[in-house]
């Protein structure tokens, strides 16, 4: 994919770099998680063909504070550690059962 250029977010220049559990801050789980939930609306907006909801999610994710490249770093950093994808797990479980 190519890199972002909102990707320049502090000590995170997206140059391919890896995130570890220690680099993903507190605001990037949070914002991480809330462009989960997003995708997923669009993910059950039947009014969209499959492209279509691709395309969106795509745009959440370049047009947020994070950027792609960062969110593909977080994301990255998450599949890669157990204590992270937990936590992404308690946090969307619990943001769906407040709805």
């Amino acid at each position: 994919m190519a890199q972002d250029s909102h990707a320049g977010h502090g000590d995170h220049a997206g140059h391919g770099e890896v995130a570890s559990a220690t680099d993903v801050t507190e605001a990037e789980m949070t914002e991480f998680v809330a462009l989960v939930l997003r995708g997923r609306g669009v993910q059950n907006d039947e009014t969209l063909s499959e492209t279509e909801q691709q395309a969106a999610f795509l745009a959440l994710i370049s047009e947020s504070d994070m950027g792609m490249a960062r969110f593909m770093a977080v994301s990255q950093a998450i599949g890669e550690d157990e204590a992270l994808q937990a936590e992404v797990q308690q946090r969307v479980m619990n943001a769906l059962g407040a709805q």
